[in-house]
């Protein structure tokens, strides 16, 4: 949830349940589902590179220092 948006750039579940009725749902809503697929990979490709990983990891080891 901080990373991405839950059902706009990704999907989750809870349960088996859940994930099969997600599973369902969204192999009958490919539009939807291309949809969140493209939206968390821009995301991905925008926010979550190695480089800002990397700044991030340096800023929490220096604050154990």
């Amino acid at each position: 949830n901080e990373l991405f948006k839950v059902g706009r750039e990704i999907e989750t579940y809870k349960t088996k349940e859940e994930l099969v009725e997600k599973i369902k749902y969204y192999l009958n809503h490919e539009n939807e589902r291309e949809k969140i697929a493209k939206a968390g990979q821009k995301r991905t490709l925008r926010d979550h590179t190695y480089e800002k990983r990397m700044v991030e990891l340096v800023k929490i080891i220096k604050g154990y220092l």
